[in-house]
């Protein structure tokens, strides 16, 4: 949740993002640190976990997303897009 939270962060607000990146690191590293001690996990599960978590994030991001999740400040309206965008003509409709 914290990965993700990250990459709805980046676009707008990316010092919080990055700090929020740290602190999900920081956080799973403290609980992989917790169950490794008590004997519950090994490190490379604790680091298979973090990649698949990672990468999950990453692929929703970029794929089902485009890689903007917020319409950009300049006036462009994001994952909106008109009929022309679609290959539509102007003036008709679908």
């Amino acid at each position: 949740a914290l990965f993700a939270l990250y990459f709805m962060l980046r676009d707008r607000w990316q010092r919080l993002a990055q700090s929020v990146l740290v602190l999900a690191v920081a956080t799973g590293t403290l609980f992989a640190i917790g169950q490794e001690a008590r004997g519950a996990h090994f490190l490379s599960h604790d680091l298979w976990s973090a990649a698949i978590a990672w990468f999950t994030c990453l692929t929703l991001y970029s794929q089902a997303f485009h890689g903007q999740l917020w319409p950009s400040r300049n006036g462009d309206r994001g994952l909106e897009r008109t009929h022309a965008d679609r290959g539509g003509q102007a003036g008709t409709s679908a």
